[in-house]
């Protein structure tokens, strides 16, 4: 190895240390010539954290001949340096990696810096590398952190997943007036999609790294996106720029994998042909005779004028076909619904009670029902997505 070719990394070589070791840095984008960096580190640090480092130093104090620096040199076969870097930096300071705010894993000054902000949507694709990498020398803490991690952008529940698209709702809005200094707060080259986790790169990473529980929602996710919304747009936005590139959710289709595009297809499928059971949110006394069929649009040409059954038909058609509506989200469509009886009510006392708005037996009923609904919808995405023990 020509020295030459060797950087130091600025925090991580030890004047006091025992042992150096170099990989390979990320190749040169003018096609230069390839360089390693060297990390100058302490054997009893490595032995403390990994059995696997343990066996290697013993290897290389026994069939090294290389010296760097005064040390023997170990070339880190088949490891990236960013990744080396974030690992050693654990075992110097592993608070480094589990705060859950947004801390520089690293001040490295000679390549990127990885981060683990809340919602970051890249931290899947950065700690993966790490992650595997820790997986090899066997450091099962620094995957468990760095795995829950990534867990923690994700809900696993119904509560955590109407906390989640609060937050989101109030991030878009925020995106809507960044261009505008007094009230946005992004900077001149933000996005939307920035600021919220990226389905597609959580789905790969639950699916390597074995943590399934998020897959529902980051598929559920997926669902609102559209297959325009590549996220090739955050770099190239197009000229003019796309609107989507700056304000719409992204995702980054080409990760996919067909298996998984498979499920999307099935679950798409499953959330466009949903319908709500109106006869079930409605109180005994206002439920229409079942139709023959069953069909619930032909139940509602049946009842046709005045009635809750039409009424409510209407409302659910209505907010599920907007320009943003929830035609694929079920869980919001049910919850607007919800909502809209506030509204509804304060209208009764302006203007009247109209003929087409719900009885009150008939709200109360909805609300209770539409929020058992909104369980059994989320409870059913493993099946709508094939997700476990199904092939898709």
């Amino acid at each position: 190895m020509d020295s030459q070719n060797l950087d130091r990394h600025p925090q991580l070589y030890f004047p006091d240390g025992d042992i150096a070791l170099f990989a390979t840095k990320p190749a040169p984008k003018d096609g230069g010539q390839q360089r390693y960096l060297v990390f100058r580190i302490h054997k009893f640090l490595l032995r403390h954290h990994s059995e696997t480092f343990a066996n290697m130093i013993a290897d290389a104090n026994a069939e090294t001949d290389t010296v760097y620096d005064g040390v023997p040199l170990v070339e880190m076969h088949g490891d990236n340096a960013e990744d080396l870097a974030a690992m050693l930096s654990y075992m110097y300071n592993p608070s480094y990696v589990l705060t859950p705010i947004s801390l520089p894993l690293l001040p490295l000054n000679s390549f990127r810096a990885i981060t683990f902000k809340r919602h970051d949507p890249n931290t899947p694709l950065l700690a993966s590398g790490v992650i595997r990498l820790a997986d090899k020398y066997c450091l099962q803490s620094l995957h468990d952190h760095l795995v829950a991690q990534v867990v923690s952008d994700w809900p696993t529940t119904l509560h955590e997943w109407d906390v989640l698209q609060g937050e989101i709702a109030a991030v878009w809005k925020l995106a809507l007036t960044a261009a505008h200094p007094p009230f946005g707060g992004l900077p001149s080259d933000g996005a939307f999609c920035d600021l919220v986790p990226e389905p597609v790169a959580a789905i790969r990473f639950a699916q390597e790294f074995g943590c399934p529980q998020i897959l529902p929602a980051a598929f559920y996710q997926l669902a609102h996106i559209g297959l325009a919304a590549d996220w090739r747009l955050r770099d190239h936005p197009g000229d003019p720029p796309d609107r989507a590139a700056k304000r719409d959710a992204l995702a980054r289709w080409s990760m996919l994998g067909e298996e998984n595009l498979l499920r999307c297809l099935r679950g798409f499928q499953e959330l466009d042909e949903y319908f709500p059971p109106i006869r079930t949110f409605l109180c005994a006394r206002c439920q229409p005779p079942e139709g023959e069929d069953g069909d619930e649009d032909e139940v509602a040409r049946d009842t046709g004028g005045p009635g809750c059954y039409a009424a409510l038909h209407r409302m659910i058609s209505t907010l599920g076909t907007g320009r943003r509506g929830s035609k694929r989200d079920p869980i919001a469509l049910l919850l607007q619904c919800v909502e809209l009886r506030d509204q509804a009510e304060e209208i009764d006392r302006r203007i009247g009670k109209s003929k087409d708005s719900l009885c009150e037996e008939c709200w109360d009923t909805f609300e209770e029902q539409a929020l058992v609904e909104r369980e059994r919808v989320w409870d059913s995405l493993p099946r709508f997505f094939s997700l476990f023990g199904e092939n898709p």
